[in-house]
Formats: C-alpha cells, structure tokens, sequence
C-alpha cells in the first residue's frame, strides 16, 4: 500500500496562490490525488480526485492553514496527511490581514414572550455568514448553554429559569471570526 511522506506547500507568487504537492514513497500511475484546505475550521478549498499529485487554491488573508492530502491507488485504499501551511508576511507579502476585514458583531437580546427570547446580530452580512451563541448565567464563567453555527442570524432560546443573563455572539464571514458580549438582560417570567 502506498505511503504518504509528506507535502511541498508553498505560495507560488506571494500572493496567496498555494501550490500543493504530495509525496508518495511509490508513485504508480494508478494513484489519485485530492486535497483540501481549512482556515479556522472552515473549508475554504476542497479538490476532486486527480491524476497530477499537485493543486493549487488562492487563499484570501493570513493564517494559519490546515491542508490535508489524500492518497488513493488503483484498489481504492485511501490514505491521508495533514500539514500547516502559514500565511504570513514573509511567505505571502500581497495578502490582506484579516484584521483588515471590516465588520463588526452587534448582539441583540429581546424578550419575544415569556420564557422565550430571541438573539440577534446587528447588521448586513454576506450569504455564507455563520452565526453561534454562548448563553450565560451572571456569576458562572462557562456558559450555560452553546447554541452552534448556523446561517442564521437569529436564533429563539427558551429559559428555563429566572435569572440575570448575558450572551456572546459568533460571526464567521468571509473566514474571519469575530464574537462580542451582549449586555446583561433579566429574565422574570418562566
């Protein structure tokens, strides 16, 4: 069975072109190759399987890049390797930071009826915007309960007791992730 020994990664031009190059110990005609490329857990690139043991992806800002390889030969085994490919100044000068990308998180807490409130996020946001929460209960430094990504810029959430709360809202857009706390808001009715 073939083995992967590791990968050529490197930004072709310095501006974000990443060339990906896997190395077999065996290459064999019959193998196939894929790829694919995430930047804070989101993929952000992801390939067929190909003939040519090397592909390219445009990256967008700087990061740190996770790329992971795959490796499949003639009997359909599959193996895999996963690499950090980081995006700097040095190796990808003409990127913007991501601190450059311009947005900012607003969260909204309104009461809808009851024990039943809505979270919201201020704002305009591109399509493929993902939205999560953190709820938490005054005096606990975890949160009570994660609310997880969504396309959704609101979501409803039913309290289950009375208390003083606050939240923290998610946005990831464009590969940039941004939170802010809400301000503390009361809950009297159950």
């Amino acid at each position: 069975m073939v083995e992967i020994i590791g990968m050529d990664l490197f930004d072709l031009y310095g501006d974000g072109t990443l060339v990906m190059k896997t190395l077999v110990d065996t290459p064999d005609p019959s193998l196939r190759y894929a790829w694919y490329v995430k930047l804070y857990g989101q993929k952000i690139y992801e390939s067929r399987y190909q003939r040519n043991p090397f592909t390219a992806a445009k990256l967008s800002h700087l990061g740190n890049y996770v790329v992971k390889a795959f490796v499949r030969d003639g009997e359909g085994n599959k193996v895999t390797w996963e690499e950090i490919f980081t995006a700097n100044k040095r190796t990808s000068p003409q990127l913007a930071l991501l601190d450059d990308t311009d947005f900012t998180v607003i969260p909204v807490i309104s009461n809808i009826s009851g024990a039943f409130w809505q979270f919201s996020v201020e704002g305009s946001f591109a399509e493929d915007t993902k939205f999560a929460w953190y709820i938490y209960q005054e005096g606990q430094d975890d949160p009570m309960e994660k609310i997880p990504y969504s396309k959704d810029s609101n979501t409803i959430y039913q309290f289950k007791a009375p208390g003083n709360y606050y939240a923290k809202a998610f946005v990831i857009q464009e590969g940039v992730k941004r939170s802010a706390f809400s301000d503390m808001f009361t809950v009297s009715e159950i």
